[in-house]
C-alpha cells in the first residue's frame, strides 16, 4: 500500500511539473508572439509613415513644374493665380481627417488604414494620367483626402502604454522623416535632371500597393476598436450629434477650442505659403536644381528637429515650444519671401 501511494505521489508531482513547465513555455511563447507582432507592426507603421511624408511633400514641390506642363500658354500673373485657385480647391482635401478619424470607430482602424494607403497609390496613378490642370487637380484633392487620415496615431495611442506614447511617436515620425528625404532624392532624378514630374510619383506607388495587401492581410484591429464594438453592442451606437458633443464635455474644453483655432490658423497660413512658395523661387530665376538642394536642406532640418523637439518639449514644456514655433514660423516665412530676391 504504502508502495502504491509513494507512486500515485510521484506521478502527480511529474504531472504538476509537466504541467507548470508547459504553462511557461506557453506564456513565453505567448511574449516572443507579441514581440514578433508589435516588431512586424512597427514595420508597418514606419513604411505607411514614409509612403504619408513622401506623399504630403509632392503638393509644395510640384507646382512650377505642373505649370511649365499644364499652363504654359498663360502669363506668370495668370499662372500663379490658376495655382492658388487651384491649390484652395484640392486643399479642402486636408478637411476629410475629420470623416476618416470619425469612422474608424465604425468600421475599424485596420480598414480604414487599408483605404487610405491604397487611396494613396490610385491618386498618384491619378496624377500620372492627368492630361490637363483640372485633372492634377482633381487626383491631389483625393491624394490629400488619404494622406491626410493618420490612422497610424490612433494604431500608436492604441497599442502603446501612455507613458511610453509620446516616445514611439516621437521615433515613428523620425523614422518616417525618411520619405521626405526619398521625395527630394526623387525630384533630384525626376525632375531637376529628367524633366519627368510624373516620374516622381512611382516610389510611393510602389511601396504602397503591396503594403495595403500586408496591412489587410497581417495587421491585428486594435484591442480598442473591440472594446469600443462591445460596448455599442450593449449600449447602442451613439448618434453623430452625440459624439460630437462628447469631444467637447472634457475639463479641458477651453485649451482644446484653443488648440482647434490654432490649427485651423497655422493651416491655412502654411498651406498657402508653402504651395506657392517654390514657385515663386523657379519664377525669380532660381533653377529646379538649386530648389531641389533647398528641399533636401528643408528635409534633413525636419529630421533634426524631430529630434530635437523631442527633449525641449520634456524640458520647456508644451506651451513655450508653442510660443517659440509660432514666432520662428513669422520669422521663416518673412525670410523665405526676402532672401531668395537678395543676390
Amino acid at each position: 500500500m504504502a508502495e502504491n501511494t509513494e507512486n500515485t505521489e510521484n506521478t502527480e508531482n511529474t504531472e504538476n511539473t509537466e504541467n507548470t513547465e508547459t504553462t511557461k513555455l506557453s506564456k513565453e511563447e505567448k511574449k516572443k508572439k507579441r514581440k514578433r507582432y508589435a516588431l512586424s507592426m512597427a514595420i508597418i507603421l514606419v513604411l505607411v509613415l514614409i509612403v504619408d511624408s513622401y506623399s504630403t511633400g509632392l503638393p509644395n514641390t510640384l507646382q512650377a513644374v505642373v505649370a511649365a506642363d499644364f499652363l504654359g500658354g498663360l502669363s506668370v500673373t495668370e499662372q500663379n493665380a490658376t495655382i492658388a485657385i487651384g491649390s484652395a480647391i484640392f486643399s479642402f482635401g486636408l478637411w476629410f481627417v475629420f470623416f476618416f478619424q470619425y469612422s474608424a470607430d465604425t468600421y475599424g482602424r485596420k480598414r480604414l488604414l487599408f483605404i487610405t494607403v491604397l487611396g494613396m497609390a490610385v491618386a498618384l496613378i491619378g496624377l500620372i494620367f492627368s492630361t490637363n490642370y483640372i485633372m492634377y487637380v482633381i487626383f491631389m484633392l483625393f491624394l490629400l483626402f488619404f494622406f491626410s487620415s493618420d490612422i497610424w496615431m490612433i494604431y500608436v495611442g492604441e497599442s502603446v502604454k501612455p507613458r511610453k506614447r509620446a516616445k514611439y511617436t516621437y521615433l515613428l515620425l523620425f523614422c518616417g522623416t525618411g520619405g521626405g528625404i526619398l521625395m527630394a532624392i526623387n525630384r533630384m532624378i525626376f525632375i531637376a535632371n529628367l524633366g519627368f514630374w510624373k516620374g516622381i510619383t512611382f516610389f510611393p506607388i510602389i511601396v504602397a500597393i503591396p503594403l495595403s495587401l500586408v496591412i489587410a492581410f497581417k495587421l491585428k484591429e486594435t484591442p480598442r476598436f473591440q472594446q469600443i464594438q462591445n460596448y455599442r453592442a450593449k449600449k447602442g451606437k451613439p448618434s453623430f450629434k452625440q459624439q460630437i458633443k462628447s469631444t467637447f464635455q472634457i475639463e479641458e474644453r477651453k485649451s482644446y477650442v484653443t488648440m482647434l483655432w490654432i490649427s485651423f490658423i497655422f493651416g491655412l497660413a502654411f498651406f498657402a505659403t508653402s504651395t506657392l512658395l517654390q514657385k515663386y523661387i523657379i519664377d525669380i530665376g532660381y533653377s529646379e536644381g538649386q530648389l531641389t538642394a533647398g528641399v533636401l536642406f528643408s528635409t534633413l532640418s525636419v529630421v533634426i528637429s524631430f529630434g530635437a523637439n523631442s527633449v525641449l518639449v520634456e524640458k520647456f514644456g508644451r506651451k513655450k515650444m508653442m510660443i517659440f514655433y509660432s514666432l520662428m514660423f513669422l520669422i521663416v516665412g518673412i525670410g523665405l519671401v526676402i532672401l531668395p530676391t537678395v543676390g
